[in-house]
């Protein structure tokens, strides 16, 4: 048997630990390395991102504002037929911007990324019945306020029109909604489903395809909630212009705006929710143009309150979308081991 003297130990383990030790420097070496290159993709993901975010907005808000100044510059008056010509511009303004980015510059495709799919799915009836839905809802709470009642003989409606037609054109309207065979308020729901999802849908795409298109492809990685926050506030201040024309708040123009902001706030998870689910940006136009085309409905029948505080973009209206994403996130949880929301 050879014999092990302490100075053999010794070197052995010397040995053994400084090839540890070198094992260790490199498995260290190599982590940092894998760690930076992980730091520098991630700065690199940001960088791009926020660089096509920021020309998106920066572009958009450019021309849409430049539109509403240079109508309003040239002697135009914010009265139909002149603000819906402007409106619906105003609509098609970030689709075009997204499609010119993400064609002409970034040289990307359009279709998958943004979701341009027609392949129906039963979200899309989701889309299309939730917008009536909402404001049927919104008239039941808009009764509740004090001051505000139900009204048979459509004061609601009248009150609106009295902003944009003369006295005669008014009393010529009542005349012919007294001879209609079924009540007004079914026509008007049947026309708003139809114009939802087929001319009102056009016009909700060119502002889908900015907003759940572009914005939300870019914003994905921050989480749910944060991006739907980030897209319903960006949403809002875009509205701007013509709020402040008396779009939507004709009594309060400027805390309109405010107002509008938070409703797009409340909107927005509901919209990138059915985005996400419907995998389809039509989708979330259909639930565009359906809500626009029958928001009125919550209006149509009720006598008393304010544009600030009955209708859809009122707090009546806000009551309702906050038990919407309650529904939205208490579904999502309770029917899916992989949520969409975190």
């Amino acid at each position: 048997m050879p014999t092990i003297t302490t100075n053999h130990f010794s070197n052995n383990l010397l040995d053994e630990i400084s090839i540890e030790c070198n094992n260790q420097a490199m498995s260290i070496h190599h982590q940092s390395k894998h760690n930076y290159l992980k730091l520098r993709y991630i700065g690199e993901f940001m960088k791009r991102h926020f660089k096509k975010v920021w020309l998106f907005l920066g572009l958009t808000f450019f021309f849409n504002y430049l539109l509403v100044i240079l109508y309003l510059a040239l002697g135009g008056k914010w009265a139909v037929p002149g603000s819906l010509i402007v409106t619906t511009a105003y609509m098609f303004i970030p689709m075009l911007v997204a499609v010119v980015i993400q064609k002409l510059i970034y040289h990307e495709p359009l279709q998958k990324p943004f979701g341009i799919s027609f392949k129906f799915n039963w979200w899309f009836l989701v889309a299309w019945l939730l917008a009536p839905t909402i404001a049927f809802m919104t008239f039941a709470v808009s009764l509740l306020f004090p001051g505000v009642e139900y009204s048979p003989e459509m004061a609601g409606l009248f009150a609106q029109l009295k902003t944009v037609l003369s006295p005669e054109k008014l009393q010529q309207v009542q005349t012919q909604i007294a001879a209609l065979p079924i009540p007004l308020i079914w026509i008007s729901l049947i026309q708003g489903l139809i114009a939802g999802a087929t001319i009102n849908a056009v016009a909700g795409f060119g502002e889908e395809l900015g907003w759940r298109g572009l914005l939300q492809k870019e914003l994905n990685y921050l989480g749910f909630w944060k991006s739907s926050f980030i897209i319903g506030l960006i949403w809002g201040i875009w509205h701007a212009p013509i709020i402040i024309q008396g779009h939507n708040y004709p009594q309060h123009p400027l805390l309109g705006v405010l107002m509008m902001t938070i409703f797009t706030l409340l909107l927005s998870p509901i919209f990138s929710y059915i985005r996400l689910k419907s995998q389809s940006v039509i989708a979330t136009s259909i639930l565009h143009g359906t809500l626009n085309a029958t928001a009125g409905l919550s209006i149509l029948a009720i006598k008393g309150g304010n544009d600030l505080t009955v209708g859809v973009t009122g707090l009546a209206g806000f009551l309702v979308l906050i038990a919407v994403n309650i529904s939205l996130f208490i579904y999502e949880y309770a029917s899916s081991t992989r949520s969409l929301i975190k």
